[in-house]
């Protein structure tokens, strides 16, 4: 209505304009919850794969550390390198014992370890298992879990003791060591076992 030239503007918001403005506004509000529940499920998985990818990349350097320093003292009376293969269901049921000297725990120096495939009910532990102890004997044995779905191992033992080096599937001996030893990581899906131990670990050990 116009009234002296000028013009008379709306004092409010219609009912209808409120309900508008209000439905907006709530589903501006709906998708700002929900990009921020998304971010955060994000950090949450990012987060996962991160530490699943920390522990796989520490078993790989634990296992290479190990093999790297081991070492046979014959003058000593020291234990075999014992690299003894063997079969179950048809896969591989290897098991590796030697000394080794080590930085990593649980323990520090000079220390036995036991690669093996545990399927005992009665332990806590499968897989691939470590056990560890202090060389000598003078601590008690730790087993550590290192790949739980691993169902078998497989080990190989370079030698050169020969005109050509050839891979051996066993090695016992007290007094000379592998040129390099391989171990793979077996299980029934090859996709249960984590990405970075899927790659065999094969470590040089200078050895004949």
């Amino acid at each position: 209505m116009r009234r002296g030239g000028h013009v008379r503007g709306r004092a409010g918001m219609t009912l209808v304009e409120l309900m508008v403005g209000l439905a907006v506004a709530g589903m501006a509000l709906a998708a700002g919850v929900a990009a921020v529940r998304s971010v955060a499920d994000y950090r949450v998985r990012a987060a996962q794969v991160t530490a699943r990818v920390e522990h796989e990349a520490a078993v790989r350097r634990r296992l290479v550390e190990w093999l790297a320093g081991a070492r046979l003292s014959p003058g000593e009376g020291g234990p075999e390198f014992r690299g003894i293969s063997g079969v179950r269901a048809g896969g591989g049921d290897d098991e590796l014992t030697f000394v080794t000297r080590t930085e990593a725990a649980p323990v520090q120096g000079f220390a036995q370890v036991r690669l093996y495939v545990d399927r005992d009910p009665a332990t806590p532990q499968r897989g691939l298992v470590a056990a560890v102890t202090e060389w000598r004997g003078t601590g008690p044995e730790q087993r550590l879990e290192l790949v739980p779905a691993a169902t078998g191992l497989r080990a190989r033992y370079l030698s050169a003791l020969s005109a050509q080096p050839v891979w051996l599937a066993s090695w016992i001996s007290s007094s000379i060591l592998p040129r390099a030893v391989e171990l793979r990581v077996e299980a029934p899906a090859a996709d249960s076992v984590p990405p970075l131990l899927r790659v065999p670990v094969l470590v040089s050990l200078g050895g004949g």
